[in-house]
């Protein structure tokens, strides 16, 4: 699977992870019903760019990305309080995951650099996305993301 360098659109897609979950106090929806609405998700994000769907145990997708988000959110929560953010388990996660870089030419015909990562695990498929939380949790501007109702996050 390619993917670009990571930028700030990279950060607002953490961002609309974290909101295929709806949790309020009355109501809860969850975007990711099953490992096909994640790979939709992953494509539609940028992340699944090469349209194959990745092949992997039936429901370890939905199960992986519904535990990377929860992830995520807890570490954006302890990040936005002030807190340390507890760093260990999504340094676990992303060493599992392995890429190299490969030259590429864009639609244009110009010559791009791009990450190609292994996705022969459900986790290894997200592996974009912990890289985009981590390069978040890393240099964003965490004045500028506020927590809505619900644990729901905005840019």
């Amino acid at each position: 699977m390619a993917a670009r360098w990571f930028s700030t659109s990279d950060q607002d897609a953490v961002l609309d992870f974290l909101n295929t979950a709806i949790l309020g106090n009355e109501h809860s929806a969850d975007v990711f019903q099953t490992d096909e609405d994640v790979a939709l998700w992953l494509r539609n994000a940028g992340f699944l760019n090469d349209g194959l769907v990745p092949e992997v145990k039936p429901h370890a997708l939905v199960i992986e990305a519904r535990s990377l988000r929860e992830l995520i959110r807890e570490l954006l929560m302890q990040q936005k309080a002030g807190e340390l953010v507890d760093i260990g388990l999504l340094n676990d996660r992303l060493a599992k995951g392995g890429y190299w870089v490969e030259l590429a030419h864009d639609c244009e015909g110009n010559l791009i650099t791009c990450r190609r990562y292994a996705r022969d695990t459900a986790a290894q498929v997200l592996i974009p996305i912990a890289v985009a939380a981590a390069d978040l949790l890393a240099s964003a501007d965490f004045r500028l993301i506020r927590k809505c109702e619900g644990d729901v996050f905005r840019a």
